[in-house]
């Protein structure tokens, strides 16, 4: 037996063995589990007569106590619902391979991979004519920047210039900064007044093509802080509008936060962004804001490239 499956093995019996001491009719079928070599353990759950789901998500904290204790670092702990199951960080997480970014069509992005109940893996890919803006959230060391510039660089390595423009609103002034010399990109907005300036252009240019029924080419919108921009009264105002009818006349919007609060970005995000990619977040309620649902658990991520991809209510 190899040594991963050893160790998956060890936590099977402890998580086990936590199921009786707090006397929860359930246990993991080891058949039915299964280590992604380059993500996080799945470790499926048969519950027995009488036994409830909500009993095991009320006692996370507390099993990932033990598993932490057995691997010697923190390591927390996730309920999945749908099928039922543990989901654990890989002790020795690998990045994903770069390699699908060269094959994946254009104004489309790769934004990572996802390894499925069996340990098979597929690419994730959100294309913007049929999920046209997009929300990334996640705390520090979520990996939130990774994904954003792979999800930019994929979209750029593979649609020419003169079927998409970007125009970048980073006041951070730091992680869009390597894309302001692609020859897709109009604008890089650092400061607020510019930041004011370049999505009043854009409402601008959405106006112009309801007027006159024209599309034109596709043209992202990408911010990087979305809560930093939340300062602004006219441009959040003009950026709703452009959310909401953006998608019809070929302008997207790809937008980050690390602080997915409702006060701040929850009238923006309520209903209009159609993906929701939410990593490690700080709390059930910034996850629920992030997510638009509620109980997907994004507090339990272990961070460095794990994400929920959230559409609709399917998670």
């Amino acid at each position: 037996m190899s040594r991963r499956a050893n160790r998956a093995s060890t936590e099977i019996a402890l998580i086990n063995q936590f199921f009786k001491d707090y006397r929860i009719n359930a246990s993991i079928s080891e058949s039915g589990s299964h280590v992604a070599g380059r993500s996080y353990i799945v470790l499926a759950i048969r519950l027995g007569a009488g036994a409830r789901i909500t009993a095991i998500d009320a006692r996370l904290d507390e099993m990932a106590e033990i598993v932490s204790a057995a691997r010697g670092e923190p390591t927390p702990v996730r309920l999945r619902r749908l099928p039922l199951a543990l989901e654990l960080p890989h002790p020795h997480p690998q990045p994903a391979i770069p390699n699908p970014v060269l094959r994946i069509r254009p104004h489309t992005m790769l934004c990572g991979q996802t390894f499925a109940f069996d340990g098979s893996t597929s690419d994730e890919i959100v294309d913007l004519a049929a999920t046209p803006h997009s929300l990334i959230a996640g705390t520090t060391g979520s990996g939130k920047s990774v994904l954003l510039a792979t999800m930019l660089w994929s979209l750029t390595a593979n649609t020419s210039p003169t079927d998409l423009r970007l125009v970048l609103v980073d006041l951070k002034n730091e992680d869009l900064v390597p894309f302001a010399s692609l020859p897709h990109t109009d604008i890089l907005a650092a400061s607020l007044p510019d930041a004011e300036e370049a999505i009043a252009r854009l409402h601008d240019i959405k106006e112009r093509r309801v007027r006159h029924r024209s599309r034109g080419e596709r043209i992202v919108l990408v911010i990087d802080e979305l809560a930093e921009l939340a300062r602004l009264k006219d441009p959040m105002r003009q950026l709703a509008s452009i959310l909401a009818i953006g998608r019809s006349k070929s302008i997207n919007v790809l937008a980050a936060t690390q602080k997915p609060l409702g006060a701040i970005v929850g009238s923006v995000a309520k209903a209009n962004f159609t993906t929701r990619l939410v990593g490690r977040v700080m709390s059930g309620d910034d996850a629920r804001v992030a997510a638009g649902v509620s109980g997907i658990g994004a507090e339990f991520l272990p961070g460095r490239g794990s994400f929920l991809r959230v559409e609709g209510m399917d998670v």
